[in-house]
């Protein structure tokens, strides 16, 4: 059996060169290492706000991201960006290492294998969404547990939100590819997430709720709907101005690169609500089970209903929140 290994980049950080001392050695700041092992996208997404602050504060500081080989695909530039070198773990069975497996304990060759790499890296602090007893102990460095929500939710009272930049070559690929996918005569783009996949299914939205909401919308201009959704099951909605990408294998950037060209986002508690929030995306929050996981971005950026809620309240305080921005975008439009 192929035995696990860890390959290493180095990243070109804004304001830093590859070649620079300070910036290999660390000298001046600490060599902070943050695992995203085990964690999702939205969790990934929610704590870039906490990296942008680090940076902020400790701008010397050396900051390795830990990641699962499988998972670079759903590593966000935003949150790629703040780091000075990446490791990418593979594990010697082909399988995607999980939070209590990723390390197994210090006796274990995957285990022995992280530990030697954080202590030859002079690592003095790791931070790890998971228990501090599932990943491997040593007093070369200390483990801290972090969690992206009670971070995000302090922040938060600061108006301090996690912010998205996309990738201009993935810019270039949206405008260009929705040029030649959207044939509809359209005022605006609106993205649409009708979640639906089985696990967290309590996190599914109704696809009749999201129709009448889509109905009411065409009344008022002429929009696409675009349909987004990697790894989900398509929601069925069919219509004038539908158009469906629902499982494209797009890495996560260009996904977020086609919410960036829209004027509104229709969406549940996932990944890609906290993607519209990053970028700035008005929203329209549906189904939420939790107050925990409501988009991190200003207060009038978006409206949440609860689970359960009355669809002809909903569909009021749809037309309440999108009345405004139609005459914002309307003037847009005029003045440029």
């Amino acid at each position: 059996m192929r035995k696990a290994t860890i390959e290493k980049e180095l990243l070109p950080r804004k304001g830093k060169t590859l070649s620079g001392c300070g910036r290999q050695s660390g000298r001046g700041g600490n060599r902070i290492a943050v695992s995203f092992v085990g964690t999702w996208l939205g969790d990934r997404l929610i704590l870039e706000a906490s990296l942008r602050l680090h940076r902020r504060n400790c701008p010397r500081d050396y900051l390795i991201a830990i990641l699962d080989k499988h998972d670079a695909v759903d590593f966000p530039y935003a949150v790629r960006r703040h780091f000075d070198e990446l490791w990418l773990l593979a594990g010697g069975s082909g399988q995607k290492w999980n939070g209590r497996t990723w390390t197994g304990s210090p006796s274990t060759a995957a285990g022995r294998l992280v530990r030697d790499a954080l202590i030859d890296s002079k690592v003095t602090e790791l931070y790890t969404a998971w228990l501090p007893g599932q990943v491997p102990r040593n007093r070369n460095y200390i483990i801290r547990a972090h969690n992206c929500f009670v971070e995000g939710n302090y922040l938060r009272q600061w108006r301090f939100y996690p912010r998205l930049v996309v990738p201009p070559k993935d810019s270039r690929w949206a405008r260009a590819y929705l040029c030649s996918k959207v044939n509809i005569e359209c005022d605006a783009f609106i993205a649409v997430h009708v979640r639906s996949i089985p696990r967290f299914s309590e996190k599914n939205l109704d696809p009749q709720l999201i129709n009448q909401i889509i109905g009411w919308l065409r009344t008022q201009k002429r929009f696409a709907f675009l349909l987004l959704g990697r790894d989900d099951v398509s929601p069925g909605l069919q219509g004038p101005g539908i158009v469906s990408f629902v499982g494209e294998k797009w890495p996560f950037d260009r996904t977020a690169a086609i919410i960036a060209r829209t004027v509104l986002f229709i969406g549940g508690d996932s990944s890609l609500t906290h993607a519209a929030a990053g970028l700035g995306v008005p929203i329209v929050g549906l189904g939420y089970t939790s107050g925990l996981a409501y988009p991190f971005t200003n207060p009038d950026r978006y409206i949440v209903s609860g689970k359960g809620e009355s669809p002809e309240l909903i569909i009021e305080r749809v037309c309440r929140f999108v009345y405004p921005l139609i005459g914002a975008w309307d003037r847009r439009k005029n003045y440029g």
